[in-house]
């Protein structure tokens, strides 16, 4: 009965080890050409004080496909600017993840309540994970909403896959279905095996 149990254990700790413990696949990546920027720029400038969901997104990926297989993905920007003095940069950044006739809408707001010295500054920026039900093909079109604060001088995105760690949690669930299993054996010898 100790072997059955130890092996139910076993089995248990092996279905933890069988999860992978990081997907890093970059799906697709864009960078801001100067003219791009520099639209981007004059376009944020115009639309101070409005909505900026609706600022021109002149960047935009070649056609990328996400499987299904992959898991949940996530658009992770880089904005780098110049500052002229210290204090907070006030950026938002917009993005639409669909055929590039439109799309679901994403973006992100980088922190204004942070200061930042004065000199260059890098910011980095990711969007809520999103999961797809069968492989489909994108195009992400993205943005500046808002840039108040710096000048910015690159401006990147890419679409990667999240990372998934195995914690104590994954660790923890993978032994309960050892657990169950322990018990039931345990419960079919003391009422089954007199």
């Amino acid at each position: 009965m100790m072997r059955l149990l130890a092996l139910a254990l076993l089995l248990g700790a092996l279905a933890g080890c069988s999860r992978k413990t990081e997907i890093n696949e970059v799906v697709a990546s864009v960078e801001a050409t100067s003219l791009q920027l520099d639209k981007m720029i004059a376009s944020a400038k115009e639309r101070k004080g409005k909505d900026p969901a609706f600022a021109e997104m002149p960047m935009a990926t070649e056609p990328f496909v996400v499987k299904f297989k992959s898991g949940s993905h996530k658009v992770l920007w880089t904005l780098e600017g110049q500052q002229a003095r210290t204090g907070p940069i006030d950026a938002t950044i917009v993005a639409t993840l669909g055929d590039g006739s439109g799309g679901r809408v994403l973006g992100c707001r980088l922190p204004s309540t942070r200061e930042f010295p004065a000199g260059a500054a890098k910011m980095e920026c990711e969007s809520a994970p999103f999961r797809v039900e069968q492989d489909k093909t994108f195009i992400l079109q993205t943005g500046l909403g808002k840039a108040e604060g710096f000048t910015p001088t690159r401006f990147s995105a890419q679409v990667a896959a999240v990372p998934v760690r195995v914690g104590w949690g994954g660790w923890f669930t993978a032994m309960i279905y050892a657990m169950v299993g322990a018990v039931m054996l345990v419960l079919w010898f003391v009422f089954f095996k007199r």
